[in-house]
């Protein structure tokens, strides 16, 4: 009966031992140095000529020293709707613009920054604070304005880790700068300037290799 028991009381060390391993392991699930994530969300404009629709978020992350990631950012927008406003130029010329989801063309981000992923310390969950900055490229402008953006985006969110190397989570970033867009034809002299601004939501999954 002795060794059964000593036995048992092995098995129960040995299953206790790996249940702590795991607990201590997953909130440190950034067990890699590169993030690859995808998500899905919207994006609303908030005033000037900014897109405002659906959305999808590429990103890739790698790990530099501590809590800093370094992070890239490729994010397509697809306006939906018809323009929620129609403004004038100096010139007279019509152009949409307006806040909120209205059809003002479609735009892509391309952003670089840093992402501060900071662990909990006893759940696998991961908040993490970003900064980032780039260019948006704005296409499909019902009036031809077309045009690019200057924006500077901070943001951030949260990855709930189901596995060590799999979060799942959500995040909000809010983006502003200027926007250049170019004439309405190629006669017309009324290329502008105006506000690019964003409230941004998006949920999704990230893995960590």
């Amino acid at each position: 009966m002795l060794p059964l028991r000593v036995l048992a009381l092995t098995s129960l060390l040995a299953s206790t031992a790996n249940a702590q391993s795991f607990s201590v392991s997953r909130p440190a699930s950034l067990a890699g140095r590169n993030a690859l994530s995808a998500q899905i969300g919207f994006q609303a404009g908030l005033g000037g000529s900014t897109p405002g629709g659906f959305k999808v978020f590429f990103d890739y992350s790698r790990h530099l020293r501590g809590i800093v990631w370094w992070n890239l950012e490729v994010n397509p927008t697809f306006g939906a709707g018809s323009p929620g406003t129609i403004c004038y130029d100096r010139f007279g010329y019509a152009y949409p613009c307006g806040p909120g989801f209205s059809g003002n063309g479609h735009a892509i981000d391309f952003l670089s920054g840093v992402k501060l992923k900071i662990p909990a310390p006893r759940v696998p969950l991961v908040g993490y604070l970003s900064i980032d900055g780039g260019l948006v490229g704005l296409v499909g402008r019902p009036y031809y304005d077309d045009g690019v953006a200057l924006i500077f985006r901070p943001g951030g969110g949260f990855k709930y880790f189901v596995t060590p190397h799999i979060g799942v989570g959500a995040e909000v970033n809010i983006g502003i700068g200027p926007a250049f867009h170019s004439a309405t034809c190629s006669t017309c002299s009324n290329a502008r300037t105006d506000v690019y601004g964003t409230f941004e939501f998006a949920t999704g999954a990230e893995l960590v290799l």
